[in-house]
């Protein structure tokens, strides 16, 4: 188990939604591997102040105060070890104002599939290293292309605010297994009892 914390960053359009659960999954999951982290999110487009989506948040296990959104402009992205976004478009908004964060900024869909090569976070001795391992099994691995025909990218996880409300279910599913991959190198394995 790596002996030092991790400074991770969710990033998501509003920070009412998909980083705040992503948020609070990293830390649940990584929590129950020992593994410190400081997790913060924000949105690229985010409205100070604004209230959080409690369903979204419900979905991935947290109630009581959820808190209210946050800009990641307002963060210093530069200052976290590893950036995951919730969608390809959210990485280009951070790379366009700061490009020297593209060797710790993926989707999260793209680094959780990536990190199964390494066995995930858990694994590592040196988390710092393993998200350079990341990033060169980025640069080496094609990335798959859209359809046009596609509502929405199947690696990115899907705004429910945007696609639809039903979609908060589906959204809390990719969330949760991409980080479960990403941390643990695989899906979570239930209690069938």
């Amino acid at each position: 188990m790596p002996d030092q914390s991790l400074r991770v960053l969710t990033v998501c359009t509003m920070n009412i939604c998909r980083s705040p659960a992503m948020e609070v999954r990293f830390r649940q999951t990584a929590g129950m591997r020992g593994i410190a982290v400081e997790v913060a999110s924000g949105g690229v487009s985010a409205i100070e102040g604004t209230g959080r989506c409690e369903i979204s948040l419900a979905h991935v296990g947290e109630s009581g105060d959820i808190g209210q959104a946050r800009s990641v402009w307002n963060l210093d992205p530069a200052q976290f070890d590893l950036i995951i976004t919730a969608q390809q478009s959210h990485l280009d908004a951070l790379l366009a104002q700061l490009p020297e964060v593209h060797d710790r900024a993926f989707p999260l869909v793209r680094v959780a599939a990536l990190a199964q090569q390494f066995g995930g976070l858990a694994e590592a001795d040196d988390l710092r290293e393993f998200v350079k391992a990341i990033r060169q099994a980025d640069q080496e691995t094609p990335k798959p292309e859209r359809s046009k025909y596609a509502i929405f990218n199947p690696l990115d996880i899907p705004d429910p605010h945007v696609l639809g409300t039903n979609l908060h279910g589906m959204a809390a599913e990719m969330i949760t297994e991409s980080i479960e991959t990403l941390i643990n190198g695989g899906p979570a394995i239930t209690d069938p009892g």
